[in-house]
């Protein structure tokens, strides 16, 4: 049939993009991307990037495959766990082989191993385990004691949260305390130690180069300074100075302390 005879405008040339058409689809996206960060920290938490690296010669691995070594989880459904592939596929974190149905890494999610130069991967872990508490950000505005959300009507409705979500919203509303969480969870403390240390690494490369300057420096106090990994790499080049201190929370004290017992 043809359906020229419906359309009004068919031979109308096609209009251009509107300035709200633009806005509206940067609201979409910027609504979406809820979606392709909480797939990535997934992927980083399951730790996928090392477990299809080290599956054979070829650094890929089916789905099946995957799912036999994922043993520290609940099962997976593979079903499931192919669409997550497949839309990390379109992110640009995986690629696609068709003749084996095989994933493997591109050069951007290999930086989601554990163990490579620049690794993201404590970043995301931390992102995955800490940021669920943006779902409730109502909460943290909201006057009221107990958690709730904006019904339909408009009215505060009560919201039902699992144990940990309630503490961590109960937290927020305080004014406490990713900090206090850090200390609660010695797992994800270090994980944010390890997180801190590798998004600081690219500044620490450029400021040992040439962005300051340590002559006649003898002592240096790193307010903050997390597991020392700062500290050490300003003392590894310049010998000259003499001592050093990290000042941090106890809790992040005692983890820099086992480090650096480690490193001895």
């Amino acid at each position: 049939a043809d359906v020229r005879q419906y359309c009004k405008n068919c031979d109308e040339p096609p209009r251009k993009t509107s300035e709200s058409d633009t806005h509206a689809l940067r609201l979409l996206e910027l609504s979406n991307a809820y979606i392709s960060s909480r797939a990535v920290q997934l992927f980083a938490e399951l730790g996928l990037a090392d477990i299809i690296h080290s599956n054979s010669s070829s650094r890929s691995a089916s789905v099946e495959q995957i799912c036999a070594q994922l043993i520290h989880v609940p099962p997976l459904k593979p079903c499931s766990l192919r669409r997550l592939l497949h839309f990390l596929t379109a992110l640009g974190v995986l690629r696609f082989h068709e003749p084996n149905s095989h994933f493997a890494l591109t050069p951007m999610g290999n930086l989601l191993r554990s163990d490579v130069p620049n690794s993201q991967y404590s970043s995301l872990r931390v992102a995955y385990q800490h940021f669920p508490i943006f779902s409730h950000m109502i909460n943290a505005l909201a006057q009221h004691e107990q958690p709730s959300e904006i019904s339909k009507s408009g009215a505060p409705r009560q919201i039902e949260n699992n144990d940990q979500e309630q503490d961590i919203v109960r937290e927020d509303q305080r004014g406490s305390s990713f900090f206090a969480d850090l200390e609660a969870r010695p797992e994800l403390g270090t994980l944010f130690d390890d997180a801190m240390a590798a998004h600081l690494q690219r500044e620490t490369n450029a400021m040992l180069r040439s962005a300051y300057d340590f002559r006649g420096v003898r002592s240096i106090v790193d307010v903050g300074g997390g597991n020392g990994s700062l500290l050490l790499a300003i003392l590894a080049k310049h010998r000259s100075i003499q001592s050093g201190v990290v000042l941090d929370l106890p809790s992040v004290a005692r983890r820099t302390q086992a480090r650096l017992d480690q490193m001895v």
